[in-house]
């Protein structure tokens, strides 16, 4: 039943919206619906490298910050221009809100800027500042300073997520919760990558050193396979990114920037 791994294969069976039942894996977004991407770039063009993921996610503000996977992208060993071509695609065919990608590739968003596609469409995707790891007052100073620069008219939509040992934690345990409170859902299937999503989420299992640090990882046994078909986890990956950037969307979403006016009255002397 999935029960002993740390995110449930139950559970995520319970959080999938039956076959034939909406909303379903998508080719292309509703224009009334925002979306959030995630991207976890592998660049090494062996067929049993990582996989180049990105993954897609509905957001359903009619019941605050519940989402759905409906489109997810796994290759490994291809071409940078292929998966230039691809976020190519993505950009064009759903309502971007924000992109979150894996601080150690984040370069691949400077090259599809300088990609004839991306100069042809005239899409020019840009970074804002945001520091997940900040906590307390100075995540809210962090929050203001990243809603002033957030604008999705002038893409400026995207923002590097640090690896750190802090944000795995926390973002892993956020996943966790989303799934057992249903605040994640996966689309109904009409094809096999949401539930390869699902299958590597169910392999992952976390680990606690002895300095207290945790991982997440797949098991020993499966990391140390070089088969073409072997086991990897690279969409839980971009799944834990994208339901993090959800999060962060969010609290832009609602983080109050004060307008301050003009007070100055002048005044006649003497």
């Amino acid at each position: 039943d999935g029960s002993d791994s740390y995110f449930s294969a139950k559970k995520m069976h319970d959080c999938t919206i039956p076959d034939g039942e909406k909303q379903h894996t998508l080719i292309k977004g509703d224009p009334e619906k925002k979306y959030i991407l995630a991207i976890d770039p592998s660049f090494s063009n062996s067929p049993s490298s990582d996989y180049f993921a990105m993954s897609v996610l509905e957001l359903d503000e009619d019941k605050g910050n519940e989402s759905t996977l409906v489109h997810a992208y796994a290759v490994a060993g291809g071409d940078l221009k292929d998966h230039i071509k691809y976020l190519y695609y993505l950009m064009t065919s759903f309502k971007i809100e924000l992109l979150i990608i894996d601080n150690a590739g984040y370069q691949f968003i400077d090259s599809a800027n300088e990609s004839e596609l991306f100069r042809d469409a005239r899409i020019d995707l840009k970074f804002f500042d945001f520091n997940s790891d900040k906590n307390g007052n100075e995540y809210q100073q962090m929050l203001l300073k990243a809603k002033s620069q957030y604008n999705v008219k002038e893409n400026v939509i995207c923002f590097k997520q640090l690896f750190s040992s802090t944000f795995l934690r926390e973002a892993n345990e956020y996943l966790q919760a989303s799934i057992d409170h249903k605040r994640i859902w996966f689309a109904s299937r009409t094809d096999d990558i949401i539930y390869q999503t699902k299958k590597q989420c169910a392999l992952v299992e976390v680990k606690t050193t002895a300095k207290g640090m945790q991982t997440f990882d797949l098991p020993q046994h499966l990391k140390r396979s070089t088969s073409t078909n072997r086991a990897r986890k690279d969409n839980y990956t971009t799944l834990m990114l994208g339901n993090w950037g959800i999060k962060a969307y969010n609290d832009l979403k609602n983080t109050k920037v004060e307008q301050i006016s003009n007070t100055f009255t002048p005044r006649k002397l003497g």
